[in-house]
């Protein structure tokens, strides 16, 4: 049953990190184990995707129902996949104000606990286990390129 917890101080807002990993169909652009994203359906802060996963021979996907509360959460549960259990939050807490009032920047958590289905499949949890543990690094890039570079003052 593993479980994976990250956390990131960055340069970029609540709401900018938030519409970073809220953005399903971007992802295969910039996390090279995803091969495709889609929305199937989005309202109320409610919403279900599906994200395809390719890991050299290993094609798979699956599909959460994630409960979105912008730009301080994102909380994912498994409908669909190749897992057992799989469930997470994406949190997005502000630094304090920067000189002119603006957001300094914000700490972005992620914490993941999975399970697959079948036990062969859990001798690849710890190469997950990296994938997503390296995700949050992903993230912290594709704000530099989408937003452009910036620092924590």
């Amino acid at each position: 049953m593993p479980i994976v917890e990250r956390n990131a101080l960055v340069p970029y807002t609540c709401a900018e990190m938030f519409d970073l990993v809220n953005n399903f169909e971007s992802y295969p652009e910039f996390l090279p184990w995803c091969a495709s994203g889609e929305l199937h359906s989005s309202e109320n802060g409610q919403l279900s995707a599906s994200l395809g996963i390719q890991k050299g021979l290993i094609k798979d996907s699956f599909t959460t129902s994630n409960t979105n509360d912008r730009p301080w959460t994102i909380q994912m549960q498994l409908l669909d996949g190749p897992f057992k259990r799989l469930r997470g939050q994406w949190s997005f807490d502000p630094l304090g104000k920067a000189p002119l009032g603006q957001e300094a920047g914000c700490k972005v958590g992620l914490y993941m606990d999975f399970q697959f289905k079948h036990g062969i499949a859990n001798l690849l949890s710890r190469t997950l286990q990296n994938d997503i543990s390296d995700m949050m690094d992903a993230f912290v890039h594709r704000a530099e390129h989408i937003y452009g570079p910036r620092s924590l003052d």
